[in-house]
């Protein structure tokens, strides 16, 4: 797609429940990423590892202060969130809103 939005009221979950890994969330385009949604992919309640969250963009990606990203593991290893865009806009009154444990920029 050219252009992909994660409006602030939606909500992404590739959690586990019970016992298992989180899963995977890919949110990508060619020209602009916006996110602003809740990002879930959590490790099961009782096991498991944090799953992985990928927001990327050949041209801009925007993360403003509505998005809630969360890769946590309960009884397992915290998983990732990725970002891979040419550009990256967070505005400097957002960055404290978005609780991030580990990102990797691309």
């Amino acid at each position: 797609a050219s252009t992909v939005t994660v409006e602030a009221n939606a909500t992404v979950d590739a959690s586990a429940t019970q016992n298992g890994n989180g899963g995977y969330i890919s949110i990508w385009s060619a020209v602009k990423t916006a996110v602003a949604g809740i990002l879930n992919a959590t490790g099961g309640q009782f096991g498991g590892n944090g799953g992985v969250i990928e927001t990327s963009s050949k041209g801009s990606l925007q993360l403003p202060n509505s998005l809630a990203v969360n890769t946590t593991a309960p009884n397992g290893k915290t998983g990732t969130w990725t970002l891979d865009p040419t550009a990256i806009i967070v505005d400097s009154a957002d960055v404290a809103v978005v609780p991030v444990v580990c990102v990797t920029i691309d």
